[in-house]
């Protein structure tokens, strides 16, 4: 009976330590560069967090120092993409509701993602080319490059300003199937469906479907209709 009695404490204490633990704040940042994961992501002074879950998967990977916010998340979200800033230019905001998979957001101007927004895993959102088409541009950032690889930055000294950016929204309720890529200047439209492994180079309408490389659309949706089982097989 004791004995009993005494496990049933046991687990509770533990059950309030493991509460305390993953409620207590994350442990501040010594350094603003490098990768900050899971819940240590939220101590990063330019990250602000809403009530939402940061999985261990999650991270974002500061290249340079930022201080002031460029990544804002919401509230209800359960996050497992990377976020990655090559430079100190670039923003991430994300809305309430989201659910982000395994995917890698890469911002040197500015990403925006909605309200309730589904998205997959192995998805690629970069809002900018990462090189000049010019390819003296792209030698010399080679050249930059093998200088500068003991560094612990090996694109330190690149020139961003011969790198053409613009900026990415997705509107609230999308949703983006896995291993998409959404390329540099592209608004999603509200409710829209991306099927999984398109490319998407050109602006998305609303609460349409669209599937392929580059991703045309395949199907138009009405807001609230539900979908069948026919529709769900041209995705």
């Amino acid at each position: 009976m004791l004995r009993r009695h005494l496990a049933r404490i046991g687990r509770k204490v533990r059950a309030s330590a493991k509460t305390a633990i993953e409620s207590s704040p994350a442990r501040p940042v010594v350094s603003k560069t490098g990768l900050f994961q899971g819940n240590v992501a939220r101590s990063h002074p330019a990250v602000k967090c809403g009530e939402s879950i940061l999985d261990k998967g999650f991270g974002v990977e500061f290249r340079t120092d930022r201080n002031e916010p460029c990544v804002e998340i919401g509230n209800e979200c359960i996050l497992k993409c990377k976020i990655i800033f090559e430079t100190d230019t670039g923003s991430v905001k994300i809305g309430d509701g989201c659910y982000i998979g395994g995917t890698r957001i890469i911002s040197a101007q500015s990403v925006e993602i909605g309200n309730w927004v589904t998205m997959a895993w192995g998805i690629m959102i970069y809002d900018h080319n990462s090189h000049s088409l010019d390819f003296r541009e792209r030698i010399n950032d080679q050249k930059r490059q093998l200088k500068d690889w003991g560094s612990g930055n090996f694109i330190r000294n690149k020139n961003w300003d011969v790198v053409d950016k613009k900026p990415i929204r997705i509107g609230d309720y999308a949703w983006i199937g896995f291993d998409a890529v959404i390329l540099k200047g592209v608004t999603i439209g509200e409710g829209a469906v991306v099927g999984a492994r398109s490319v998407v180079t050109r602006d998305v309408e609303p609460w349409t479907v669209v599937a392929g490389n580059p991703a045309q659309v395949v199907k138009r949706l009405t807001p609230g209709e539900p979908l069948t089982s026919g529709d769900l097989s041209e995705i």
